[in-house]
């Protein structure tokens, strides 16, 4: 393996674990202020893309706490899902399927 091979896999592994050690950190602070605004134990962050996780698991109160605390502290978000209609003039991509 040249040198500049070498160099560009190390610094590649070293900005994966740098990525890695901050989605742990960015999962913990979920989870700290998930208990912090009141969810139950019950309630556990492992990945933040929403997709199916073992290990992310949470309780319909504990969704609801959520949900109404981003709703209190966040008032655009209150905006978006108070909006009865939204329309959206969209383009149409021809042969498109």
């Amino acid at each position: 393996m040249k040198d500049v091979d070498l160099r560009r896999k190390v610094v590649s592994e070293l900005s994966k674990e740098k990525e890695r050690e901050a989605l742990k950190a960015f999962y913990r602070k979920m989870n700290e202020t998930a208990i912090r605004i009141g969810c139950s134990k019950k309630t556990n962050f492992a990945v933040a893309h929403g997709m199916h996780h073992d290990r992310n698991y949470s309780t319909a109160i504990d969704i609801a706490t959520i949900s109404c605390n981003a709703l209190k502290f966040h008032p655009v978000l209150a905006d978006i899902v108070n909006t009865k209609k939204f329309e959206y003039k969209s383009r149409l991509v021809p042969n498109h399927t």
